[in-house]
Formats: C-alpha cells, structure tokens, sequence
C-alpha cells in the first residue's frame, strides 16, 4: 500500500509540473519580431525573434529604387543574418525592409533619411 502511495505523490507532482510549465513559458507577445537593416553595401539584414527552423521571406524597398528579396531559414535561436552580395542601398535613401514568416511572424523597419543626407540645420 506504501508503494501505491508514493507512486501516486510522483503522479500528482508530474501533473502539477505539467499544468504549470505553460505559464512559465513566455507568451508570443512577449518574444516580439525585429528586423534590422545591418550594412548598405552590400546589403546586409538580421532578424530576431522568429520561430526556430521558420522561413521568412525578406523584402528590401529603397525609396527612389527598385526593390528585392529572398527568402532565409531562421537558426534554432530564432535569428538570421543574410547579405545580398549584389545590392546596396544609398546611404541617403530611405528604405523599408519587411520580413514575413511562414508561420505568420513579421517585422518592418523604416530606415528614414539620415541626418547627414537631408535638409542641412540652419545656425
């Protein structure tokens, strides 16, 4: 009877391990999707914050050029970094890159005009 006992307190601690392991996992919105736009020439963009193994269809539009993407497979970490050899963007342009997974994960970036390149202050 003493075997049933202790066997039955292990049954109840694991069920109560398992009913709390999903409030201690972080919710979706807590883990939220980035994109970053890392170098202009060449292009080069980073993301964090997606699905581990997730693909991610990544899209580049300078403003004033014509646009480009590709389509990268997240690491295990939920990150990704990947360089268009090929492509640069002005670093006056502005530009919007987005980033849309598969498993509906998504990230924009608006890079505006950098300081340097606009409307120079007036003393």
């Amino acid at each position: 009877m003493q075997a049933f006992r202790i066997s039955r307190g292990i049954a109840i601690a694991a069920l109560a391990l398992l009913a709390a392991a999903p409030a201690a996992t972080p919710s979706s919105s807590a883990t939220r999707a980035t994109v970053s736009l890392v170098d202009r020439d060449p292009v080069v963009v980073s993301g964090t914050g997606f699905a581990p193994s997730e693909r991610v269809t990544l899209r580049v539009r300078p403003v004033g050029g014509p646009a480009f993407s590709r389509v990268v497979t997240v690491k295990r970490s939920g990150r990704f970094v990947t360089t268009f050899a090929t492509r640069e963007v002005s670093e006056c342009a502005a530009v919007v890159v987005t980033a849309l997974g598969a498993r509906g994960t998504r990230a924009t970036l608006q890079a505006r005009i950098p300081p340097p390149c606009g409307v120079w202050p007036q003393p």
